[in-house]
Parts: C-alpha cells; structure tokens; sequence
C-alpha cells in the first residue's frame, strides 16, 4: 500500500478527488517481506499448549533458558526433519526474553521478588520453610557488604551422622 497527499490536484477530471480529503492509496498488491520465509512466523503469539508446558518445566526446576532448550529438544524429537519450521514459529517456540516475563509473572507470588529489597525478605522466608523439614539446615546472613546462604540439605546431614570426618 502506498499513500501520497494531493494537496493540489492535476487531474484532467474533475471531482475525481475530494478537497475534504486530498489522499490517494494505491493498492499494490505485494508484501514487503518474503512469503516462504519463516522468519515472519517468529512474531506470533505463544501457544497455550506451548505456556502450558513451559510452566511445567518450571515447576519442576528449571529456569528460563533450560525450559527453552527442553522445549526445543522435545520439537526436534517429535518432528524431525520439520523441526525448523516449528522452531522459528512464535507459536511454539518464544524468545528467552517472553520466556523470561512468563517465568516472572506465574510465579512471583511463589517466590517473591527477583531483586530489589523484598528479594531478601523472601529468600529468608523461603529458607524458614526449608528449615521445616526434618534433617534441613540452613543460614542466611551477611559479611561486609555480601549476602551468603548456607545450605545442608537431607543427604548432607546422613553424611554428617555417619562420617565422622564430615561433621568436623
């Protein structure tokens, strides 16, 4: 499409323009990117299947990055030869920066803030429910102007109770 303002028409015809809107648009009929390229297909929306199975991954642990690099392991594994064309396709594949907003709004009631000051008020409450647990330990404080946590997890308390040379 292509639009141009006729403020003053040359037209032999008269009334073929209006002088309330001295506007033409010609339609041209082609597009200004390549149709068989998939490329233009990356700026679709994300699938709810493909939501879905990204907050699976994240329920189960993993970050932004890996749940993309799984995602896509799992396209490769289940098309094949056509994994590309799915790959590069908004719907079923996201860019790690929408992954990331996505891993930050499902779970930011979960487990807080990600920075800023209230950052240190949930890893704290984070750890007092780990510290719940039998046989979990941890410590959370700070030295100089560094934070540190310290974390002795199920396996590392047997260890402790049964090596004597770890629980020195």
């Amino acid at each position: 499409m292509c639009c141009r303002n006729l403020a003053k028409s040359k037209s032999k015809v008269e009334g073929r323009y209006s002088k309330e809107w001295p506007t033409v648009v010609v339609f041209r009929g082609t597009h200004n990117h390549a149709l068989s390229s998939a490329a233009a297909l990356k700026y679709r929306d994300l699938g709810i299947e493909t939501k879905e199975q990204l907050c699976q991954l994240f329920r189960q642990g993993h970050s932004a990055s890996s749940a993309l690099h799984c995602l896509k392991t799992d396209l490769l594994i289940k098309h094949g030869d056509k994994y590309y064309e799915y790959a590069t396709d908004g719907h079923y594949v996201s860019s790690l920066s929408i992954a990331c907003k996505l891993f930050s709004k499902e779970f930011q009631g979960e487990y807080g803030s990600t920075s800023g000051p209230d950052m240190l008020a949930s890893v704290e409450s984070i750890l007092a429910s780990y510290n719940q647990s039998p046989d979990c330990n941890t410590k959370f404080g700070r030295f100089d102007d560094k934070y540190y946590v310290s974390i002795c997890t199920p396996l590392m308390s047997c260890a402790h109770k049964l090596l004597q040379q770890a629980s020195e």
